[in-house]
């Protein structure tokens, strides 16, 4: 568990340190450091999938996740990286939080 949680603090800060980048307009380091974030949310997730026993609540929390990532990759594919920011910090976040 203590595992976990620690897994979901790296998470978050990854998060807010890409979003912070892209805030800054340092999109080729923001870039790179999203596939690092996004590495470590699959490997949180599939964390959470072995931890929790429940499939529906895993099922819900993996919805949410995509349609969260649907979103940012919708502002990946206009270039807004403004708007990727604020989904990044604010929506997925958030949502990494209530994990």
């Amino acid at each position: 568990m203590d595992n976990f949680i620690s897994k979901i603090n790296e998470i978050q800060n990854l998060i807010k340190n890409t979003a912070f980048l892209f805030y800054q307009q340092k999109n080729e380091m923001g870039y790179a450091q999203l596939g690092e974030t996004l590495e470590a949310l699959i490997v949180g997730v599939n964390e959470l999938i072995n931890y929790e026993k429940n499939e529906e609540d895993i099922e819900k929390k993996e919805k949410r996740i995509n349609l969260v990532l649907s979103e940012a990759m919708k502002a990946i594919e206009v270039n807004d990286t403004i708007l990727l920011s604020d989904i990044l910090l604010f929506d997925l976040s958030d949502l990494i939080k209530d994990l």
